[in-house]
């Protein structure tokens, strides 16, 4: 996503303030990060509307987890604050993986 965030930012009608790139920590669960999600928005509004931007909106673009994040997000939350929702390599319906790693990830998980 870096490099999608830079090509927004290098936009003139984007402003550094109006663009989110929030960093999970390895190995998160869903109710830190989850909550997180919904800051980000917060902020983003807060940040819009100081910059005197009418906004009621935002569109989330996310990666892997974040699509995730952002998808359970609107649908526990609602999608009152979101316009749109794009995912690239979000694993919406789980990975054939995931039962053999959550077995491993335990004990690799806490030394992060």
């Amino acid at each position: 996503m870096g490099s999608f965030v830079s090509f927004l930012k290098g936009k003139k009608n984007y402003q550094n303030t109006l663009i989110a790139n929030p960093k999970f920590p390895p190995c998160s669960s869903f109710n830190p990060t989850f909550t997180q999600v919904k800051t980000e928005i917060d902020k983003l509004l807060t940040n819009a509307l100081s910059g005197k931007i009418s906004v009621k909106k935002v569109d989330i673009s996310g990666h892997s987890m974040g699509g995730i994040l952002a998808r359970y997000h609107i649908n526990e939350k609602g999608n009152e604050n979101v316009n749109r929702l794009i995912t690239c390599n979000t694993p919406h319906w789980g990975s054939s993986l995931a039962g053999t790693l959550d077995k491993t990830m335990d004990t690799r998980c806490s030394s992060f």
